[in-house]
Order: C-alpha cells, then structure tokens, then sequence
C-alpha cells in the first residue's frame, strides 16, 4: 500500500514537473519577444535623460544618501528596473516599474532582489529609525552624552536602526540595502552626530539666547541640525540628501531642543 501510494506521489510530481516546465519555458519566450518589440536600449537612450528630469529626482530613493545630479545632457541617476527586468520584460519601460536610483543600490545592492516596497510610492519611514549609540559609554542615554559630552570621539559612534515593525520584508529590504553598514561607513553621518551632541549640549547651557541675536529659531535650528524645520517637521526629506538620518537623530534630541522647534 505504502509502495502504491508512494509511485503515484512520483508520478503527479512528475507530471506537475513537465507542466511546470512547459509555462516556464513560453514564459522566456515571450519574455524573448517583448524584449525585441518594446526595444528597451532604445527607449533607454532616447528617454532617460528626459525622463529623470520629469520625475524631478535629487536623491536615490533607496538609500536617501547618494545626490543625484539632473542636467539637459545628462543625468548621473541609474534606471532601476523594481520589478527585474530579467524576469518583467512586459514593464522593462513602464513608467511605473522605472525608478530613478544611485549606481550603488541598483547595481551593487539591489540587482535583481524582488523588493515589497516601491520607493516612489511607498517610504519605510514610518517602519524604522535610525539610531545612535557612543561605545565607551556604560550609559546610554542622551542625557549621559551632553552631560559627557567632551569625552565622545566620533570613533566611539555607532549607528543602528530599529525597526517598529514586524513586517519582514522591511528587514530584508533594509538588509539587502545594507543601509546599516553603509550609513556607519560615512565619515560625514558620524561627524554629524557628534556636531548635534555639542550644539544640543550648548543649547542646553543657555546659549540659545545669545544665537537669537544672529537669527530666529528656524535659522539657528537649520545651522545646528543641517535640515530645514519644516522639513523636519514634516518628513518630506525624500530629495533631502541623509534627511530622513538627520530627522531620526535629531527625534533623540527632541526634549532638549523644544525652544527651537
């Protein structure tokens, strides 16, 4: 009983098999002839400068850290295809499967990755933060850090994201990025960090009331913090170079900056 059961288990894979193999294989041909029809090398060179223009793209999508510089000859904006074009031919030149990205994130990290979040309509922003935290410290809070402030070395950073929520596609979207890494990478982010730990801390010490005499509140928030208030109060970073990064560590420093916001 137990052979007979087992022989037909075989045989229905063995069919399920061939089947299988017989969609795939009309799948790569007319993958095959959409590929001839929709002449994807020609759209690309006849649209794309024009295209990145219209979308009005300043910074990659992806990791909201790599500029992107659009100009009348040409852009510096890779074609990201969301869903690979390897596998999509039918949207290889769908405006809604194009998105404008860095060379880094469409060639090096992304590649061919399926993705469950299309950045032109869909930002991780409210699924994960960046975070902060100074090594030699044993406590880790920020207020240990004004307080301590003169014994931080930008060395001693570490930035960290944190997830609020259980959706795993976001991890692996955040991990496939290697945003983490990336982030940690740039000598810039940590100089930033440690710029915002002694201009809270000063600010703290009462020199608010001496930088009114330079500018207003939005104008010293912007010369300490590097991003707009309106931006930072609204989260519309996404052509904001690193926005999102400064809106989440500037969030840590919320309680000690309210006069300016």
């Amino acid at each position: 009983m137990i052979v007979i059961i087992s022989t037909i288990g075989l045989l229905i894979f063995s069919n399920f098999k061939k089947e299988n193999n017989k969609v795939f294989s009309k799948f790569i041909e007319l993958n095959e002839k959409l590929e001839k029809f929709l002449n994807y090398k020609q759209f690309r060179k006849l649209y794309r400068v024009r295209l990145w223009g219209l979308y009005s793209c300043e910074v990659c999508p992806y990791c909201n850290s790599n500029s992107i510089v659009n100009h009348r000859k040409f852009t510096t904006a890779d074609i990201e295809h969301f869903y690979p074009q390897s596998i999509f031919s039918l949207f290889c030149v769908s405006k809604f499967n194009l998105v404008p990205s860095c060379k880094d994130c469409n060639q090096q990290f992304k590649g061919s990755k399926y993705f469950h979040y299309n950045p032109r309509y869909y930002g991780l922003d409210e699924y994960f933060k960046f975070k902060f935290s100074v090594s030699t410290f044993s406590e880790q809070t920020i207020d240990s850090y004004l307080s301590h402030s003169r014994n931080i070395e930008k060395d001693n950073i570490i930035l960290t994201t944190t997830l609020y929520t259980k959706d795993k596609y976001v991890k692996k979207t955040l991990s496939d990025l290697a945003i983490e890494i990336r982030y940690n990478a740039l000598t810039s982010n940590l100089d930033a960090v440690f710029d915002f730990i002694q201009h809270t801390r000063k600010l703290r010490n009462g020199s608010l009331k001496h930088l009114k005499e330079v500018g207003d509140e939005k104008y010293i928030f912007k010369t300490h913090f590097l991003l707009d208030r309106e931006v930072y109060k609204n989260r519309t970073f996404m052509n904001v170079e690193n926005g999102k990064f400064k809106a989440d560590i500037i969030d840590m420093f919320q309680d000690y900056i309210g006069e300016l916001l």
